[in-house]
């Protein structure tokens, strides 16, 4: 722990490279315990050959640190270190996303998409992208919301697609999508049908409405006189008002 403050400057201690590595080394020597195994990943990037470093991360991602197997991931997609590998690339980021790493199910998503060590699939790379946006990984919902635009690998949905876009652009760092996101709002909003009102309906509403507005009034001054026969006549013609169909 103390090797991983001198590492990245954390725990109120200054990042020290050197005093860093004095403090790992010994300690990724020790075994393969997961105290060893962090230890080994953190001395990895001290290691300037490449092979020694992605045997290190190797060996930290063989007894489960996450991290060094996200690391040998890129590696094996990079081939620093270690031969490029696409299919064991794959795998081990499947194996990472199933076990709750959103990280490694945006970074498989787009290699699923273009068939990439697997075979392509639009619908599991929409499916790797929403488990990804919706772990956090906001990068991933761009591309998501791009996939129910344009309606790849899931049904098509224009506001589900600004939706996720949108929430891409509020994350920080996701300015450069707001201007995507513009776009897809007007494109749901015109996608949303218009309500067609047949001449009837709007007579009726138009009807109805001056009715509103005209009865309670006439009722008050027929009441004002006391006129009873004026009074007769508005509740009739109210009763039929609501006994019409087209003003019902």
């Amino acid at each position: 722990e103390w090797g991983g403050h001198l590492v990245k400057g954390q725990g109120g201690v200054q990042a020290d490279p050197k005093k860093a590595r004095d403090v790992l080394a010994p300690v990724c020597k020790g075994g393969r315990q997961a105290i060893h195994a962090m230890a080994c990943f953190s001395w990895s990037k001290f290691i300037e050959g490449d092979q020694e470093a992605a045997a290190l991360a190797g060996n930290a991602c063989g007894v489960g640190l996450g991290e060094a197997c996200l690391d040998l991931a890129q590696r094996m997609l990079s081939g620093k270190g270690v031969p490029v590998s696409e299919e064991q690339a794959t795998g081990l980021l499947l194996g990472l996303c199933q076990a709750g790493t959103p990280r490694a199910c945006e970074m498989l998503a787009p290699m699923v998409l273009e068939g990439r060590g697997t075979k392509a699939s639009a619908s599991r790379a929409a499916v790797l992208w929403r488990t990804a946006c919706e772990g956090g990984r906001m990068g991933a919902c761009s591309p998501l919301g791009e996939a129910y635009a344009e309606g790849a690998g899931v049904p098509k949905d224009p506001d589900a697609a600004y939706g996720y876009v949108a929430l891409a652009c509020g994350h920080e760092g996701g300015s450069s999508v707001c201007p995507r996101a513009i776009e897809l709002k007007k494109a749901a909003e015109a996608a949303k049908p218009i309500a067609k009102e047949t001449p009837g309906v709007l007579a009726r509403e138009v009807i109805q409405t001056v009715m509103r507005q005209t009865y309670p009034a006439l009722q008050e001054c027929y009441d004002e006189f006391g006129k009873g026969r004026g009074k007769l006549l508005i509740r009739l013609n109210m009763k039929a008002t609501e006994s019409n169909p087209l003003l019902a």
